[in-house]
């Protein structure tokens, strides 16, 4: 397998309220999004979600951990993003897998996060989720409850 690097979205200093990828090339068998998020707004981890061609997830299962505390389970798409009220200069992690995103079936997506904040708590938030998408995806939208920071970037890579 080759990782084909399509495009990166880095936040300039002004903030943004979300990064998108359009036009996504129909030529490779499975998506990849990797991204380094934080927040401007106040908080520990402020909620952020996605959307693949303009639609969000149908089913979700997701498991999280916060700073070592058990294994819990929700159905909500959104995972945390590091807030300003972290240590400063840290960064959420977090990768989006999407296999067979051409295909004609709907679109099954894994979802890693990891937030580090040494003062307070820890997250670790890994969901399976559905899109009841049946075309390939072209287009990919993080949405955010307010402003990224200045560094936030976000890969999109496809893999052949």
């Amino acid at each position: 397998m080759a990782y084909q690097l399509i495009e990166t979205v880095e936040v300039g200093s002004g903030g943004a309220s979300g990064i998108s990828f359009a036009s996504i090339p129909q030529d490779g068998l499975d998506l990849v999004i990797v991204m380094s998020l934080r927040q401007t707004n106040s908080g520990d981890f402020v909620n952020a979600g996605f959307r693949l061609n303009a639609t969000t997830r149908t089913k979700t299962t997701a498991f999280r951990v916060t700073n070592g505390d058990s294994v819990s389970s929700t159905t909500s798409y959104l995972f945390g993003i590091n807030g300003s009220s972290t240590e400063a200069n840290t960064f959420t992690f977090s990768r989006i897998f999407i296999p067979n995103y051409t295909s004609s079936q709907e679109k099954p997506v894994t979802h890693d996060v990891f937030g580090e904040n040494t003062t307070r708590t820890n997250q670790i938030n890994m969901q399976s989720q559905r899109f009841n998408i049946t075309s390939g995806i072209t287009s990919f939208n993080l949405d955010v409850g307010g402003t990224l920071a200045q560094y936030s970037t976000a890969s999109l890579y496809t893999i052949s």
